[in-house]
C-alpha cells in the first residue's frame, strides 16, 4: 500500500459489516473512507491486489501497466465492432486497489457544465456537483470559485511544459482556438496544458489520498472476487465472494453499495437476477426484477490517431530520459511527471453542438516501434451518440461478459470524427507546428479516412452509463443511487451516469461518489 496508509484493516474474510463496497476503484474508496469517518463499519471488496509503488512516477507508472496490463487490470476485449471492420477492442479497466485512479493519465478534466446539465435530473446538474468537486480536491493553487484545497485528492497544472505543446497552442490560437488555463475552471473548451491528479509530481490516487485518511473501521479485503449479491425479500443483505479459490459469504446489516465499474456493476446485477428477465431466463437465472436497463446505453470515447515526423531529438531518447531522471529527483518535474498526452484542444463540431464533442490531444510520442522519430495528434470523439451494451455471456460469474460499445454505428459519429481529423491536420500544417519541427504526415497520409478510422480506432478508457440514472422504464437506479427493485442496494460509479462527459471520467467520478457518500449519510 502507499505511505501512510495504516489505519484501516487489511482482512482476508469479515462476515458483518454495517456497509459492504463492492470494488475498491476510484468511487469505492471515496465512498468507504467517508462511512467509515462517521463510525460505521464498513467492508471493501476489491478483486485485485494492493497498490504497488512503482505507480507513483506518472510516466514510469503508464509504462508499467501498459507493460504488464493484466497485473494492474481486468484485460477485457469487445466483441467485433461493425463500425470498425469488424475489429475487436481493447477494454481495460482497474483492477488493483485504487482501481483506475491507480493507472489511469491523471486527466483532471470535468467536462464541460453542459454535458450534465442535460441530464435534467434534480441534484445532478453542474452547480449541485460543484461543492463535491471542490469536496474532493487539494489542488495546488489554492481555493478558488471552481477548486478547493482542502480535499483529499492532489489537483495540480502539469509540470512538464514542452516546447512542443507550446507550438500546439499557438498554433491553435492561429487557428481561433482560445487558450484556456483550466478545462475545470470557468470553461471546459479551448485549448490548454490539462491538470493532473498529482501531488508534487507524483500519481494522487484514492490510496494516498482517500485510504490514507481511513479510519480503523473500514476494512479492506483484496484479491476477492465477488460473484453475487444475496438477496433476501426483495432487498440486499450482503454478497457471495471467490478468494483462493473458495466461496465466502458476508452480510451487510445496512446496504450493498455496487462501485464495480460500467463493465462490473451490471455483471453483478445480471448474476444476481437483476436485469431484463428473457434473457436472464435464457441463461438459466431467476430473475428477482426486471430491468431491462441493466447493461444499456454503454457509452465510451472513442479516438484515433493522426501521426507525424518530427525532426529534432527524441523526448524519449537515452541522454532524455537519464536527463529527465535526474530534473524529477531533485525538482520532481520534468519529463518523468508527464503522461505523454499533456496537451489538448476541445472544440465543437459546430456552432449548434449542445456540448463539446471533439477532442485533439498532441502526444510528444508516438509509433515507438517505428525506427525515427514521431507525434500524435490524437483525435476523440468526446460526445459519441453511437449506444452498447454490456451482456452475460455465461450464468458463471467469473466468465467475462460480452462487452459492445457499439463504436462509431450511429452515422453522425464517424462524420464529427472525421472533422476533428481535419482539424487535427490543420493544426499540425500551421507555421507554429512547422517551426517546431513537425513534419510530413505519417499516417493515415494518403490512404482513404474512412479505412484509416476502421483499422485504428479504439477506446479512450472512459466508459459510462451501463446502470443509468433517470425514472424512466430503461433506468437502472434513481436520483438516489437506489436500484429499483430491490432496497438497500445502490449503484455509485460512472455506470449510473446517463452520457459521457466532454472530458475525463475520473473528475466526474469523484464527484459522483462525494455525493453518494452524502446521499448514504443522510438519515438512513
Amino acid at each position: 500500500m502507499s505511505g501512510g496508509v495504516s489505519a484501516f484493516r487489511l482482512r482476508r474474510d469479515v462476515k458483518e459489516s454495517d456497509y459492504i463496497v463492492v470494488g475498491g476503484g476510484t468511487a469505492g474508496c471515496v465512498i468507504a473512507t467517508r462511512l467509515a469517518a462517521r463510525g460505521y463499519g464498513v467492508t471493501l471488496f476489491e478483486a485485485g491486489g494492493p497498490y504497488s509503488h512503482i505507480l507513483d512516477i506518472p510516466l514510469v507508472g503508464l509504462w508499467a501497466w501498459l507493460r504488464w496490463p493484466r497485473r494492474y487490470c481486468w484485460d477485457h476485449w469487445t466483441v467485433a465492432q461493425p463500425g470498425l471492420g469488424g475489429r475487436s477492442v481493447w477494454f481495460p479497466t482497474g483492477r488493483i486497489v485504487g482501481g483506475s485512479s491507480a493507472i489511469n493519465a491523471m486527466i483532471y478534466c470535468r467536462g464541460h457544465r453542459s454535458s450534465y446539465d442535460r441530464w435534467g435530473l434534480a441534484g445532478w446538474k453542474y452547480a449541485d456537483l460543484l461543492p463535491y468537486f471542490r469536496r474532493a480536491e487539494d489542488h495546488e493553487e489554492g481555493a478558488s470559485e471552481y477548486h478547493g484545497s482542502d480535499g483529499p485528492v492532489g489537483v495540480a497544472p502539469g509540470r512538464f511544459t514542452h516546447s512542443l505543446g507550446l507550438a500546439f497552442l499557438e498554433a491553435c490560437a492561429s487557428l481561433g482556438i482560445p487558450r484556456n488555463r483550466d478545462f475545470s475552471g470557468a470553461s471546459g473548451e479551448g485549448a490548454g496544458f490539462y491538470h493532473v491528479t498529482q501531488r508534487g509530481g507524483r500519481r494522487s490516487s484514492t490510496v494516498d489520498s482517500y485510504l490514507a485518511m481511513a479510519q480503523p473501521e473500514l476494512r479492506l479485503v483484496v484479491r476477492a472476487r465477488v460473484s453475487r449479491i444475496l438477496i433476501e425479500r426483495q432487498r440486499a443483505v450482503g454478497i457471495e465472494y471467490l478468494q483462493d479459490g473458495a466461496l465466502h459469504t458476508a452480510r451487510a446489516g445496512r446496504e450493498v453499495i455496487l462501485c464495480a465499474g460500467t463493465v462490473k456493476s451490471p455483471q453483478l446485477l445480471q448474476v444476481s437476477g437483476i436485469g431484463a428477465a428473457e434473457d436472464l431466463r435464457r441463461l438459466g437465472i431467476s430473475p428477482v426484477v426486471d430491468l431491462p436497463g441493466v447493461g444499456a446505453n454503454l457509452q465510451d470515447h472513442v479516438r484515433v490517431p493522426i501521426i507525424f515526423r518530427i525532426a529534432g531529438p527524441r523526448y524519449s531518447s537515452l541522454p532524455a530520459l537519464l536527463a529527465a531522471g535526474a530534473h524529477y529527483v531533485f525538482r520532481s518535474r520534468g519529463l518523468l511527471t508527464s503522461n505523454v498526452a499533456d496537451v489538448a484542444a476541445i472544440v465543437r463540431s459546430t456552432a449548434s453542438t449542445e456540448v463539446p464533442d471533439v477532442r485533439v490531444v498532441f502526444k510528444w510520442r508516438a509509433a515507438p516501434e517505428l525506427p525515427g522519430a514521431f507525434v500524435a495528434f490524437e483525435t476523440g470523439l468526446i460526445d459519441p451518440q453511437s449506444r452498447g451494451r454490456i451482456r452475460l455471456a455465461s450464468a458463471d460469474p467469473t466468465q467475462e461478459p460480452l462487452i459492445d460499445p457499439g463504436y462509431l454505428t450511429d452515422p453522425r459519429d464517424p462524420r464529427r470524427l472525421e472533422i476533428g481529423i481535419d482539424l487535427a491536420r490543420r493544426i499540425a500544417q500551421t507555421p507554429a507546428c512547422r517551426e517546431a519541427g513537425i513534419r510530413e504526415e505519417f499516417s493515415p497520409a494518403d490512404r482513404p479516412l474512412s479505412a484509416h478510422i476502421r483499422e485504428q480506432a479504439d477506446s479512450s478508457y472512459h466508459p459510462v452509463g451501463t446502470c443509468r440514472m433517470g425514472s424512466d422504464r430503461m433506468a437502472v437506479v434513481d436520483c438516489e443511487l437506489r436500484v429499483s427493485g430491490v432496497g438497500r442496494l445502490r449503484v455509485a460509479d460512472a455506470s449510473v451516469m446517463p452520457t459521457t462527459v466532454s472530458g475525463n471520467s475520473q473528475a466526474a467520478v469523484y464527484a459522483i461518489a462525494e455525493r453518494a457518500a452524502d446521499l448514504l449519510l443522510s438519515p438512513w
